[in-house]
């Protein structure tokens, strides 16, 4: 993406952006930042459509359903018969043992 834009302004001879690090000609030894930004640019995009085509549509149904997705946790405390960390604030028995809480 960034290479033949590169090669066209420096007159199509250039071989991109970047620099030779070993004998002139030996394109292994070639620091070719032009691909790094293309490969940077495309991992963006990529990311976007990700987030626009999966997360906010699953944002979306969850919140319809009256589920908070990727939000702070609910406050909890601890059940002191199992121990049990996740037990909500408001509940009156374990999810875990059913033991009653005080």
């Amino acid at each position: 993406m960034i290479n033949p834009i590169i090669a066209r302004a420096q007159g199509g001879a250039s071989p991109g952006l970047g620099w030779q690090l070993g004998r002139p000609g030996n394109s292994a030894t070639y620091l070719n930042i032009g691909a790094f930004i293309s490969a940077l640019i495309y991992f963006i995009v990529f990311m976007v459509v990700v987030y626009f085509l999966i997360i906010v549509p699953y944002k979306r149904a969850q919140a319809r359903r009256g589920l908070s997705v990727f939000g702070d946790p609910q406050p909890a405390r601890t059940c002191p018969a199992c121990l049990s960390e996740d037990v909500p604030k408001a509940a009156t028995k374990c999810r875990y043992c059913g033991s009653t809480l005080a």
